[in-house]
């Protein structure tokens, strides 16, 4: 079972935008190489980083 961690409604909104502002330079930006965008909500999943 994959560990999962839920962030903040604030740090939901910081990571979105950014995830918006990135997404067609996806692969520079280390802050998402272990973070997934899932059903509206951007979760790390500790067992892949």
């Amino acid at each position: 079972m994959k560990k999962m961690e839920i962030h903040t409604s604030t740090e939901l909104n910081i990571y979105f935008i950014i995830y918006k502002l990135s997404t067609n330079f996806y692969f520079l930006h280390p802050l998402f190489y272990c973070t997934q965008y899932r059903q509206g909500r951007i979760v790390e999943v500790l067992n892949n980083c």
